[in-house]
């Protein structure tokens, strides 16, 4: 349903927050990183992990509080797309 393209600053941080809404309580949620680094940590609730190019992490982070870390000079780049799962289902 929506393809967002974010870009995140060297240095920076995305304070830990909760998202609301209905499209998160319907849909699925992924995050594709296209640029990143070991210093940019993607947190939510008590997990914290270092979203790799080349991988595709599923992140329903609906309700649950989350945040970013980007402690390097390298700005971070992800993909974020929203789609609704029973759709994607139906076409594999």
């Amino acid at each position: 349903i929506r393809i967002e393209i974010v870009s995140m600053q060297a240095c920076s941080k995305v304070d830990l927050h909760i998202d609301y809404g209905g499209s998160l309580e319907t849909h699925s949620r992924t995050h594709i990183p296209l640029q990143t680094n070991e210093g940019c940590v993607f947190t939510v609730g008590d997990e914290s992990k270092h979203l790799k190019v080349g991988e595709i992490w599923e992140i329903n982070n609906g309700g649950k509080e989350h945040g970013v870390i980007n402690d390097s000079n390298v700005g971070r780049i992800h993909m974020i797309v929203d789609y609704k799962k029973d759709i994607v289902n139906k076409l594999i």
